[in-house]
């Protein structure tokens, strides 16, 4: 088994750690965390515990045929669960408050129609940072929530 430890107030992993668990419980000592991570997502909702999406993410540019509509991705899944952006804006640096829509635990939120801004101040060459916030207000079934959502992350494509 593997195993992956995440020190999310300095934004160490540990990485791979191999294991062999026995019943009914398995010790694993203390951990040496001390390789900094390289990309991450923060998303907090409401008042909510923040959420720490880090490796494996996946983001870059995407088109769609047969008519190409030019924009971004980023997703990751992990044990905090996934966190999936999409948005069919120019890649590049600025200010978007419509067509990107988000998903994670809190369900599906398109920014059409709600108040939420995407500001991305860094779009770099594949290799290179994409870094972006999305903050503001959003509604579902449940009412009325706030958002805030921080990434850091390596562009693939």
């Amino acid at each position: 088994m593997k195993f992956v430890g995440t020190d999310f107030n300095s934004l160490q992993t540990t990485g791979d750690i191999n294991f062999t668990a026995t019943s009914p419980t398995t010790s694993l000592g203390n951990l040496t965390i001390c390789t900094a991570v390289t990309e991450f997502i923060t998303s907090q909702t409401d008042t909510q515990a923040v959420k720490y999406f880090v490796s494996p993410i996946i983001a870059g540019g995407n088109s769609q045929t047969p008519a190409p509509t030019i924009g971004f991705y980023v997703s990751s899944q992990s044990a905090a669960g996934g966190f999936y952006l999409n948005s069919q804006n120019v890649p590049g640096v600025g200010t978007y408050t419509s067509n990107f829509s988000l998903e994670s635990s809190g369900g599906l939120i398109n920014a059409n129609g709600n108040n939420l801004t995407m500001q991305i101040s860094n779009y770099g060459a594949v290799g290179q940072y994409i870094d972006f916030t999305i903050n503001g207000t959003y509604t579902n079934t449940a009412g009325s929530h706030t958002l805030s959502v921080t990434g850091h992350v390596i562009r693939d494509n």
